[in-house]
């Protein structure tokens, strides 16, 4: 089963580079019938990484599909979404620190942030354009603040993504602040849901993490 389930990741990630979403999706949508693989991180970030490389297609209105991308869906499956997938990371790296889950909560809380600014650059009402923004630099920044063991590489691209969701949002470049937090982290809101739902929180990070993946579950 696991041997089939690492074949269908692979399958799903090959519809992506050669730009077949909808046949990519359909997999997921199978995929993710499945309980083992619909509690996979692995799945799921599979299937986050899909409806991100199709937003940013060049399918008529396809970078509405960011926002599935970020926040997921709960029909016909349960597909987490990269805020939903970086906090349930968190709390596992918490309980029980390993540094290659740790990895994998970094690589989507990375994803979630480059969703949030692309969606932003996106959007035509200036409202919308400012709330995602603002969503972004908080999810990126807060995160920071809270992580006291980041690695270098894993600062810099930290970095680089909070300058670019600045600039798009017309202020100048800054240092990253980290591992700076005293306090209980507030809730940003996931960009494009309902209030109700926020962005996954951020507690501090449990372990420094390298560039490992983990292998499917």
């Amino acid at each position: 089963p696991e041997q089939l389930l690492y074949s269908q990741m692979r399958l799903v990630n090959c519809k992506r580079v050669q730009g077949d979403f909808a046949g990519g999706e359909k997999i997921v949508l199978d995929l993710l019938k499945d309980k083992k693989a619909a509690e996979s991180p692995n799945v799921q970030m599979a299937a986050a990484n899909l409806y991100q490389s199709w937003a940013g297609s060049a399918e008529p209105d396809a970078w509405k599909k960011y926002l599935t991308a970020i926040q997921g869906m709960k029909t016909p499956v349960h597909l987490w979404g990269w805020a939903q997938i970086a906090q349930r990371l968190q709390r596992t790296a918490y309980s029980k620190p390993d540094p290659k889950i740790t990895s994998l909560e970094y690589e989507a809380r990375y994803n979630l942030g480059r969703c949030q600014l692309s969606l932003a650059k996106q959007q035509s009402v200036p409202a919308e354009r400012e709330k995602t923004l603002s969503h972004a630099k908080l999810g990126v920044e807060t995160f920071a603040r809270y992580s006291k063991a980041l690695p270098p590489e894993v600062i810099d691209r930290f970095t680089g993504l909070y300058n670019e969701i600045q600039k798009e949002g017309g202020e100048l470049p800054s240092e990253l602040p980290v591992g700076i937090a005293a306090a209980v982290p507030p809730k940003p809101q996931v960009a494009g849901a309902p209030e109700a739902n926020p962005v996954a929180a951020v507690t501090p990070a449990a372990t420094p993490a390298h560039e490992e993946t983990a292998q499917p579950q």
